[in-house]
Order: C-alpha cells, then structure tokens, then sequence
C-alpha cells in the first residue's frame, strides 16, 4: 500500500533520467495555480524553484532563445507527436520500454 503522496513523489522525481533545468508555465488558470502549488510542496526545495509562471510570452524569451520554441510559440521548432507515438509504440512491441508500474513491480 501506499505510504504518503510525498514518498512517491520524492521516489518518481529522484528516479527519472532526466534533468529539468526549468519550466515555464504560460497563462495558466488559476485553478491550476492553486493545485500545483499543493504539488510543489510536495517537491524537494531544489526543484520546486525551477517552476515558473509567466503571465507573457515575452518573459518566456528572456530566458529561452525563441529558435527553440515551437511555431506557435513564435519559434522554429515544429512538433508532429505521431512520429513520436509511433516510435514509443514500436519501442513496446519489441520490449525495450516498460511502464512505470512493470518497473515498480519488477
């Protein structure tokens, strides 16, 4: 059984392979602000600063070169996730990706 939202949380965040430097959250609605807030205490100190909301697309460009940014977002990058959904579909049927519940249970 579960122990506490907070030991998932904290054993998810400090078993993923990646490194979010930051993120930056654009017009989000209110109700969301208030929910990830409860999240966020949920977070180690060191990643709960790297979270930013930003009211403006302009805040966004100060600190991410606009190139980076999708079309939509006024950059360069486009994103087509059916490329992506295929290859994580081809990555299932010959067994080299395995959800998070078959890695927990393994």
């Amino acid at each position: 059984m579960w122990e506490s939202p907070k030991v998932l949380l904290n054993a998810i965040i400090g078993h993923f392979p990646i490194r979010i430097e930051g993120a930056y959250i654009l017009n989000a609605p209110f109700i969301f602000r208030g929910m990830f807030s409860m999240i966020q205490m949920m977070m180690p100190q060191k990643l709960r600063k790297r979270f930013h909301f930003v009211s403006s697309i302009d805040e966004v460009y100060k600190v991410i070169a606009k190139d980076l940014l999708l079309e939509e977002h006024g950059g360069k990058r486009v994103h087509e996730s059916s490329e992506w959904v295929a290859s994580q579909m081809q990555r299932e049927s010959n067994g080299t990706v395995c959800s998070l519940k078959e890695c927990y249970d393994g």
